[in-house]
């Protein structure tokens, strides 16, 4: 973008008559005189309206721009509107706009969609594009204008596309609108895949960690049906996950949060993951107690706003927290709280008040769009009661799972993921030993792994197993 030849940006406009209207114009006519003022010869503004979206690409060929806006309507499910033959939406889905910039990614530089709702589609498009920015709300006709003023204003006086866009959000503060915080910035380099390295070999039997990648989890299909139940419609509603230690409480809050998104390819053939309805809307947020860091209010609070995009406030305080969760949260978010009986117990900062507003923000203050999932030794209740609560956040729960042992099928498929299969006889053998709890079935599979792997056919492996498997009796 230093050359002497002019970079040359294509302004899309589409406002279907059946949408409400848009002052798109006014916002072309802004970006038209912030680069006559500049009187820059480095930027060539063309233009097209009434895009449909057969129009698109041919506009791309004819123009050859290296930066593409578009001003329009986008949806809450994703798509981005365009015109039809009658002027009437044609919504465009994520998937479909990052195909069609896949094939252009080696002459577009960035992508401004200036739209509401147009983050899902930014980052679909910017697997491929250096630079793309979308919305991740709707956003008002003043703050869309206000964003794209800043944004090529500093384009004009020789900024970088990283700054143009924090001049854009500044721009809307400037203007004296609350939406400063809903442009996002989503760069190629943050998506782009690793090359050349081979993926790693991973160990088909987990036991001293909990199981993060959904390929090795297995069982707790009743309760995961449960649980996705409450979250797949509005309002999102509260849950806990009630266990013995080492139950697999941990696990399952991971396997909640990462199957929806995993690709088919990196699960087991048959492996269910369309538990909920536009997976790539939601938000989740995995708090763990056993870190330190977490004890402090502050940082748990930035670490959360950190975790939902939204700018930090210095001070991070209860009250900034609370103002910027509840104005800004519009996806359906789900913060997952393990070991929530530690943060009980250790951070006196976490007290009461703490408790009372985060009740607040999932029953009041979010339009239904937050839910908790938390796990725990005992019922909510009953936990806080023993470390001295009161608040009413611990009431807000009403479906629990209580993790037991998987049932036999579930245990048999576990044991049958073994790249060395085992005989029948083992099979029973470690059915009858564990009685299905999920971590002494991995114990004793990776113990018979282990001796098979080493050509050994002896049955010292059995001694072994019951050996490992003695920490955890109290499971049993």
């Amino acid at each position: 973008m230093n050359s002497d030849i002019p970079v040359k940006i294509l302004f899309l406009a589409a406002d279907p008559s059946d949408e409400s209207r848009l002052r798109l114009f006014q916002e072309l006519r802004d970006i038209k005189a912030r680069l006559q003022i500049a009187k820059s010869e480095k930027y060539q503004l063309e233009q097209q309206e009434s895009v449909r979206v057969g129009d698109i690409t041919q506009a791309i060929f004819d123009i050859q721009p290296q930066i593409i806006h578009f001003s329009g309507h986008g949806k809450s499910t994703g798509e981005l509107c365009f015109e039809n033959e009658v002027g009437k939406v044609q919504p465009v889905k994520p998937d479909a706009l990052a195909a069609m910039f896949k094939l252009f990614s080696l002459q577009v530089n960035c992508v401004v969609l200036n739209a509401c709702y147009s983050e899902i589609q930014a980052v679909a498009i910017a697997q491929h594009i250096p630079f793309v920015i979308g919305m991740n709300d709707a956003i008002g006709d003043k703050a869309a204008i206000a964003f794209a003023v800043g944004f090529y204003k500093a384009l004009a006086a020789n900024r970088s596309i990283e700054d143009a866009y924090q001049f854009g959000c500044v721009e809307i503060q400037l203007q004296g609108i609350p939406e400063h915080l809903k442009p996002g910035l989503y760069t190629k380099e943050h998506y782009k895949p690793e090359v050349g390295r081979k993926k790693e070999e991973r160990s088909p039997f987990i036991t001293g960690t909990p199981i993060t990648d959904p390929r090795y989890f297995f069982g707790r299909n009743y309760e995961l049906k449960r649980l996705f139940n409450l979250l797949k419609r509005h309002p999102l509603q509260n849950a806990a996950i009630i266990g013995k230690k080492r139950s697999g409480k941990t696990s399952l809050l991971h396997y909640l949060k990462n199957i929806t998104t995993t690709p088919a390819e990196d699960l087991r053939l048959n492996q269910k993951s369309d538990c909920l309805p536009h997976p790539e809307n939601y938000k989740w947020i995995f708090v763990d107690f056993q870190d330190q860091r977490m004890a402090n209010r502050e940082r748990l609070l930035s670490y959360i706003l950190e975790s939902l995009g939204m700018k930090v406030p210095n001070p991070c305080n209860l009250d900034y927290f609370m103002d910027l969760v509840s104005e800004n949260l519009h996806n359906p978010t789900v913060i997952l709280l393990d070991e929530i009986g530690v943060g009980l117990q250790r951070c006196p900062e976490l007290d009461d008040g703490f408790w009372e507003c985060l009740r607040s923000l999932a029953t009041n203050s979010t339009d239904g769009n937050l839910a908790f999932i938390l796990a725990t030794h005992s019922s909510p209740i009953e936990l806080a009661h023993n470390t001295g609560h009161s608040s009413p956040f611990f009431n807000i729960f009403g479906y629990t799972a209580t993790l037991g042992a998987l049932t036999e099928a579930e245990a048999r498929e576990l044991i049958a993921s073994s790249p060395i299969p085992f005989s029948d006889e083992d099979v029973e053998w470690i059915l009858t030993q564990s009685r299905c709890f999920p971590l002494l079935l991995q114990i004793l599979c990776m113990e018979r792994l282990f001796i098979l792997e080493d050509g050994d056919n002896s049955d010292d492996w059995r001694d072994e197993g019951l050996r490992q498997m003695q920490p955890f009796a109290h499971l049993l």
